[in-house]
């Protein structure tokens, strides 16, 4: 899997109130029914945090705002699609999150 469809896979599985990692996990493998490696989940969260869309407190994670707003505008009824919608944004040459 490429790195912004890895990307997009651990943003969905991201809450908007603090979560542990364990539920984290368990978010992603609902989705795709497969467990994200260390590597995934440690590229994944920096990513995510340096382009302001997930925080950490503590040992928990959260949606950020401008997250919160990203999934709802990419959000579909059907969750692979709304993978797919986040996939493709995050995949775009010009990165503008």
């Amino acid at each position: 899997m490429d790195e912004a469809k890895t990307h997009a896979w651990i943003f969905l599985s991201v809450p908007e109130q603090p979560a542990p990692l364990s539920d984290i996990t368990l978010m992603a493998d609902a989705i795709i029914h497969a467990v994200p490696t260390q590597s995934e989940f440690q590229q994944s969260f920096r990513w995510l945090q340096q382009h302001g869309l997930i925080s950490r407190v503590g040992k928990r994670y959260s949606l950020t705002p401008a997250g919160i707003a990203l999934r709802e505008s990419m959000s579909s009824s059907k969750i692979l699609d709304t993978w797919e919608n986040v996939f493709q944004h995050f995949s775009r040459d010009d990165r503008n999150i």
